[in-house]
């Protein structure tokens, strides 16, 4: 069910929280979402589409590119994401983390070059996408 992958996502949440960088995955309810990577700051940002292809798979269009051209700085469009089209098997469920206890992960391989699993964090998808997008330059 597409309501279980809209989020917040981190890789960072199954750790503690407490790292220098985090890679976190943002999936709105509307067919949109995008990746951030964080060290010392956000430093880039990706947008995507995404859709259910099947159960089990979804489709991730890249589409944009931000990045930050020193620690701090904002955001500046880069262009066109060369990512292209990914299509991927997720699925999202409790599991054991490192930082110990049960939490909400999801499993979303291709995306991030850390790692596979994301565990989930409570900020409100709606709220982070209407404070990030109004940053965001056009």
């Amino acid at each position: 069910m597409s309501d279980d992958l809209v989020g917040v996502w981190s890789i960072d949440a199954r750790y503690g929280p407490g790292a220098q960088s985090d890679d976190v995955l943002v999936v709105a309810p509307n067919g949109m979402g995008w990746f951030e990577q964080w060290n010392f700051g956000l430093g880039t940002l990706d947008v995507f589409e995404w859709s259910l292809s099947s159960p089990g798979w979804v489709t991730l269009a890249w589409t944009l590119s931000y990045e930050a051209a020193d620690f701090g700085a904002p955001l500046a469009l880069v262009g066109p994401h060369a990512g292209g089209v990914v299509h991927t098997s997720w699925r999202v469920g409790q599991e054991e983390v490192p930082a110990g206890g049960r939490q909400r992960v999801l499993r979303l391989p291709g995306v991030s070059r850390q790692e596979e699993a994301f565990g989930a964090l409570s900020e409100d998808v709606v709220a982070r996408a209407e404070r990030l997008l109004g940053e965001l330059p056009q």
